[in-house]
């Protein structure tokens, strides 16, 4: 009761705490709007006064007279940010706050004011909810968000660098002049070729795996000076060829500013990393997860950014030689490296030009006189032959030559779709929304904490239902001896009868009726309330019947896991009763435990003698007369101290007490049911205040186990000793029974089975805590292991002490002697046999 008081104590200060917060920030909004300080968002749950709304109503509208186009912009923004079906809800809020927000056009209203039917589709929006959260995904989405436009913009300037390549190769293909080619043959079928004057083009050769970039050549003509064509005319040609050649579109630029973009991006990548290490997110799963395949897919810009383009040694090209052909000789001989260099240095000597610096550059003022006097000349020369002249080209290359590789174009680019792909899961796959609703564990340990109770007190009905209705059919009633398993087996039929009648009853109500939306809203009223904080509650109904779905499945898990404990002890406890019955046969045999000094019949003279004096002295508590149990008593054999070896058998005395710890052991409980419930009521407020899950308590309560058994073995020891040395009529521990020693076993291995069940039969567990899980799995073996080596045999131990005077309840004893008295008189032999079959070997499971 007073852990009672103190977590109301806590709530209601919280409650308190959270009421003067929402004051405040009233305030801090009615001095805001006196000042015409936009509104800030306000989160659900926070009331608002008539007055203020109507003071920044009355303010602004936001509207401008387009009150329908803002109503279908703002239901896309809800759609986008809440997913599809989610609009503006005026009915959202408090005291008009959405409705207010609607008339007025208050866009930024709608984090509050959309319908969140699956919740905030994306990081940012979440972040947004949830405002000034200690959360670590929100603390890096700045980062992540700075990386998601850099990937954006990278993949941009590829794409623009690998375009340019198609422009040069269309480039490639106009310098090459036909009317050219046709003039230069018909010059060399006339004769000798008169002196040439460089004009200006520009020329670029381009490969399957890389294209160069050059500066401008000088071509000359015997007929004029080649000018360019005015920007105009070539614009109207050819769009491409009105691009700007400064070093803004050139690909020299375009290489430099994409590795300075990759270098940035290298910085935002590295500030990532330690901005996660500094926030820990190795206790995030899902963070963590996330932006480790963020790193992953980052680290892999190393290996290409360096390598897309290179700068190489220029290439010379040959220049085509003046020789005369013959009519049909198209022949072309090429010079060697040294006489181009030669050539074209001569050509500069003697027409003056100077090689200007940029990409195009012009004719100098004294090679435009130049080309004037040479035309003149070449029109006289034109009068005097009557054969054309050849025109000749020469090519001067640029000293510097830019590689771009395509193939680390093209790994550029797949690495920006894999870069996305690792940001869109950031955004999507960390923070609550749709089916995924929750955070963190200790969200979905509140639900649970919810469900649970309801889930545990309809199998545990079903069950006492079912066992009902066998008990009136007399299908349960095999006899004491149909099996020693019997317990356990219908047990577990029993428990896996009730958990499906419970999914096909969840599964009508989800199929047939509106009643997980019915629920699910009413979770969300409490969510918005804010009584749990910024926790996360499902979306939508399908969520709460999924919920419903797995703790059904952890229930079904947690039977599993305890019929296997409850059957390992019942394998004990037939063992121990089968080497009963051989010391009963012999006379001889070791004692209750290995290493015990007394031995088995001489404690089972010890019982002879003590049991009709104990029930003598404790006459004044049995509910029987002197006389019924002296007739009980006579038909047993204990008569005067001695027994008749044709009737009692002490063996058959011990194995009733272990069939019936075994039957208590099975049996389902309403204190049991009681205890759980209480236990997940406190693991919900641990959840709630403490933000603790349920995993938090399964090594306490595995501790307390253990503590519990060592206790029993203590008491076991201590019982044996007063049962077997001491004189006395007065029970030692009369609080403790068999009942109650198997019922707190019950409780205490239910727990921990349902715990163990969480972590092992859950997906989530192996997925986003694999350590948890694999330890897990290694603590349950652990315990099945101690229960096998050691529990089972303590639970006999002390079985067989509580069995004994004076440790047992005088009524007990007599029942027990009763019924081994009913079986005699029943036709049954001394081993609980039909006679002539008491050396046959038992049947076990």
């Amino acid at each position: 009761m007073k852990s009672s008081f103190v977590l109301l104590a806590l709530l209601s200060l919280k409650l308190l705490a959270a009421s003067e917060a929402s004051r405040s920030r009233l305030r801090s909004i009615h001095i805001a709007a006196e000042r015409g300080v936009p509104e800030p968002a306000v989160l659900p749950g926070v009331s608002r006064s008539s007055e203020q709304l109507d003071l920044h109503s009355a303010r602004t509208d936001h509207c401008g007279g387009k009150h329908y186009t803002w109503i279908f912009e703002i239901n896309q923004k809800c759609a986008a940010s809440f997913g599809a079906g989610s609009r503006w809800d005026i009915h959202r809020g408090h005291e008009g706050y959405c409705k207010d927000g609607h008339r007025t056009c208050m866009s930024h209203r709608y984090i509050e004011c959309c319908s969140q039917k699956e919740g905030p589709k994306k990081l940012g929006t979440y972040c947004e909810i949830q405002a000034n959260s200690a959360d670590p995904a929100c603390k890096l989405w700045p980062k992540v968000n700075g990386v998601k436009k850099d990937v954006s913009e990278v993949k941009q300037k590829v794409i623009d660098l690998a375009e340019s390549d198609a422009v040069q190769d269309l480039q490639d293909t106009e310098d090459e002049d036909p009317e050219d080619a046709e003039d230069s043959e018909d010059t060399e079928a006339g004769g000798d070729a008169p002196d040439t004057t460089s004009a200006e083009v520009t020329s670029a050769s381009s490969t399957s795996s890389a294209f160069t970039t050059t500066a401008p050549m000088a071509v000359s003509s015997s007929s004029g000076p080649m000018l360019a064509p005015a920007p105009a005319a070539a614009a109207a040609e050819d769009p491409e060829a009105a691009l700007p050649p400064g070093p803004a579109n050139s690909p020299e630029a375009k290489c430099a500013a994409l590795k300075a973009l990759l270098r940035r991006f290298k910085d935002e990548i590295k500030s990532l990393q330690e901005s996660s290490e500094k926030e820990e997110i190795g206790n995030d799963p899902d963070l963590s997860r996330q932006i480790e395949s963020l790193l992953a897919e980052g680290e892999r810009l190393r290996s290409s950014s360096e390598k897309i383009c290179t700068q190489a040694e220029p290439a010379e090209d040959d220049e085509a030689d003046d020789e005369e052909e013959d009519d049909d000789g198209n022949d072309d001989e090429k010079d060697s490296d040294e006489d181009v260099a030669e050539d074209s240095k001569e050509d500069k000597e003697d027409t003056g030009a100077v090689e200007p610096p940029g990409l195009q550059p012009q004719a100098s003022e004294s090679a435009k006189d130049k080309d004037a006097g040479d035309a003149d000349s070449s029109d006289d020369d034109e009068d005097d032959s009557p054969k054309e002249k050849k025109v000749t080209h020469k090519i001067v290359k640029s000293r510097e030559v830019v590689v771009v590789n395509q193939e680390e174009v093209h790994n550029l680019i797949r690495w920006t779709s894999g870069m996305n792909s690792a940001i869109r899961n950031v955004e999507t796959k960390v923070h609550p929304h749709g089916l995924k609703w929750w955070r963190y564990r200790y969200e979905y340990t509140l639900v649970e904490s919810v469900v649970l109770p309801a889930f545990l007190i309809f199998v545990f009905l079903t069950q006492l239902f079912l066992q009902w209705l066998g008990n009136y059919l007399k299908a349960l009633n095999p006899g004491l001896h149909g099996g020693r398993y019997r317990s356990i087996f219908y047990y577990f039929v029993l428990h896996a009868a009730g958990i499906s009648l419970l999914q096909a009853f969840g599964t009508w109500l989800y199929s047939a009726t509106p009643f997980f939306h019915y629920f699910n809203t009413a979770g969300r009223m409490v969510h918005d309330s804010g009584w749990i904080g910024n926790m996360s509650l499902p979306y939508a109904g399908r969520s709460w019947y999924l919920v419903f779905q797995e703790i059904i499945f952890h229930l079904l898990g947690a039977i599993i896991l305890y019929s296997l404990f409850v059957a390992t002890m019942i394998r004990q406890y037939a063992k121990q009763a089968h080497q009963f019955m051989k010391s009963e046969r012999t006379g001889q045999g070791e004692g209750l435990v290995a290493g015990q000094a007394m031995s088995y019949d001489q404690w089972e003279g010890h019982f002879v003698k003590r049991a009709e004096s104990y029930l003598a002295a404790r006459s004044a508590d049995l509910t029987a007369s002197a006389d019924e149990v002296k007739e009980i008593l006579r038909g047993v054999g204990l008569v005067g101290g001695r027994r008749d070896a044709e009737k009692f058998n002490f063996g058959e005395y011990l194995n009733m007490i272990l069939v019936q710890s075994s039957d208590e052991l099975a049996c389902p409980r309403f204190i049991t049911v009681i205890v759980m419930i209480i236990l997940d009521i406190h693991v919900g407020i641990q959840a709630v205040f403490w933000r603790k899950p349920f995993v938090f308590h399964l090594p306490l309560l595995f501790l307390v186990s253990m503590g519990v058994f060592l206790a029993f073995y203590f008491i076991a020891m201590y019982l044996n000793h007063v049962s077997l040395r001491e004189k006395t009529e007065k029970a030692p521990l009369p609080w403790v029974t068999t009942e109650r020693v198997s019922t707190l076993m019950q409780i205490i291995l239910y727990c921990l089975c349902y715990s163990f069940s969480r972590l092992l039969f859950s997906s989530y567990v192996w997925i986003d805590y694999p350590m948890t899980a694999i330890l897990a799995l290694i603590g349950f073996l652990i315990t099945y292991l101690i229960i096998w080596v050691v529990i089972s045999h303590i639970m006999v131990l002390l079985m067989c002490a509580l069995s004994t005077p004076p440790n047992i309840q005088p009524n007990m004893l007599l029942q027990h002697l009763k019924t081994q008295k009913d079986l005699l008189a029943d036709g049954q032999g001394r081993e609980g046999k039909p006679k002539g079959q008491e050396g046959a070997p038992e049947r076990q499971w």
